[in-house]
């Protein structure tokens, strides 16, 4: 009986210093801690990895669709944010005082500049000369369940 116990205790401290082992980390780097090489799909926020936050106003004139151009606005910004490999950014609409804004945020970023560059970018709009109009002969085979 004593035996029984004694190993029983002893399987219990070795499963507490293994599961320590895991949860408490070895240095200060928040991606560094031993857990995450078993989790590498963990997505960590601004709370714990840190990043930048960045809230922009929107000056809509009068007569104008507010929430389309907030919605445009948010597309244009998530497409440049996951473009440049920010794929964890959150953009969003934030209503306060009656006033659209649009939030970003993007963790693991710290340079606040690169930042506001990224999101401040404007388009880039190329016109090319047409060289030459070609007509196709051949039709399109249409597959089986496909309309065109």
């Amino acid at each position: 009986m004593r035996n029984r116990r004694i190993r029983i205790l002893f399987t219990i401290i070795v499963f507490v210093f293994a599961l320590l082992g895991l949860i408490i980390p070895l240095s200060d780097n928040v991606n560094d801690i031993s857990i995450f090489r078993f989790f590498p799909n963990i997505n960590l926020g601004l709370d714990i990895q840190g990043g930048v936050l960045l809230e922009y106003s929107l000056d809509v004139p009068e007569g104008v669709d507010t929430s389309n151009v907030v919605g445009n606005v948010i597309t244009v910004l998530r497409r440049r944010m996951d473009n440049a490999g920010y794929t964890e950014a959150i953009v969003s609409e934030v209503v306060s005082g009656g006033e659209s804004r649009v939030r970003v945020e993007i963790p693991g970023i710290s340079d606040t500049q690169r930042a506001e560059e990224l999101i401040g970018s404007k388009g880039k709009l190329y016109f090319a000369e047409v060289l030459e109009v070609v007509e196709s002969t051949t039709t399109p085979q249409i597959t089986r369940n496909r309309t065109i």
